[in-house]
C-alpha cells in the first residue's frame, strides 16, 4: 500500500523544512507500521529533544493527524 502525506508542506508551516523528520515521526507512529506507542515517542521526544523541544512534540502531533487523513495512491 502507498500512501501520500503532505509531511515537507506540514513542517514548513511550523517554520521550517528541517520538522520534516519529525512530521514523518508521527505519521509513522500513528500508522503502527513501528510497534511503539504513540504517547511513548512522544514522551522520548520531551526528554531527549531540547532545542525547539515544543515545535517538535507539535510537528509530530501534526504528522499523527496527518496519517488520518492520508490519501491512498
Amino acid at each position: 500500500e502507498c500512501y501520500l502525506v503532505e509531511a515537507s508542506e506540514a513542517a514548513r508551516r511550523l517554520g521550517s523544512a528541517l520538522f520534516t523528520n519529525t512530521v514523518m515521526l508521527g505519521v509513522l507512529a500513528e500508522s503502527g507500521m513501528l510497534n511503539i506507542a504513540p504517547l511513548d515517542l512522544e514522551r522520548s521526544l520531551r526528554r531527549v529533544i531540547t532545542r525547539f523541544r515544543e515545535k517538535n512534540v507539535e510537528a509530530f502531533r501534526l504528522g499523527r493527524k496527518l496519517w488520518l487523513q492520508r490519501k491512498r495512491l
